[in-house]
């Protein structure tokens, strides 16, 4: 499920328990020759997951064994740069494309979105390098081992016909430690670009429980607080 670097794409760095820092790849050169220093591949493949609406991505299995998020990503593509470090993420770029143009989630406030930045497993921005704008987003939920939803995929106008939301996904889903897990996400209009990363629509073995209230005002929003973890 790695892919091979595109001509115009280079790895500036990567690092993580296992993969201390790796400085530059070769255009072209398959990001799967980095994978070994940071996951076992245990050779069983075939187990199927399910998703909705655009459905589901095929999972491997046996996992690889437990990986922590990779620490940093980061990516030359074009004349932009996809990292994945969350202090990168201009909170409030992401807060007005989320607030005022996306087309999903319009019921969430300001510390909804905030909360959802702050636990999300991993999220990875599309940045101009001379100026630090971002100029698109991704963010995915995950367990951390073999499951992962993908959410809030945007590029702003102005960066949009160049290939930069593929890339988005294409770093989110096979960059990294999430590359093996099973993938599910919802969509009105880019079945055709997630169909590229092999999500269909689930069979009849997926069922979906929708939101238990219906859209309210965002004043009328809690936050649930997050649950203690043991050590």
């Amino acid at each position: 499920m790695i892919t091979a670097l595109q001509p115009n794409e280079s790895v500036v760095a990567v690092a993580s328990p296992w993969l201390y820092a790796v400085s530059r790849i070769p255009p072209g050169r398959a990001i799967a020759s980095l994978w070994p220093l940071i996951r076992h591949d245990h050779g069983t493949r075939g187990s199927q997951g399910h998703g909705r609406g655009t459905g589901l991505r095929p999972i491997e299995w046996p996992p690889a064994r437990p990986v922590a998020t990779v620490h940093t990503v980061v990516i030359s593509f074009g004349g932009y740069e996809l990292d994945d470090r969350s202090d990168r993420v201009d909170r409030d770029a992401l807060w007005t494309f989320l607030s005022q143009e996306a087309y999903w989630g319009r019921w969430r406030t300001r510390e909804v979105v905030e909360h959802q930045l702050t636990d999300a497993w991993r999220v990875v921005g599309a940045y101009e390098p001379a100026s630090g704008r971002m100029v698109g987003f991704a963010r995915a939920v995950s367990d951390g081992v073999a499951f992962a939803y993908l959410a809030d995929v945007f590029v702003v106008r102005g960066a949009r016909g160049q290939g930069l939301g593929k890339e988005l996904v294409r770093t989110m889903i096979n960059r990294g430690p999430g590359a093996a897990f099973r993938w599910t996400l919802h969509t009105i209009d880019g079945h055709g670009l997630y169909a590229q990363f092999g999500f269909a629509p689930p069979d009849e073995t997926y069922l979906e429980r929708p939101r238990s209230r219906p859209e309210r005002s965002p004043a009328s929003l809690r936050l649930s607080p997050r649950p203690s973890r043991s050590v």
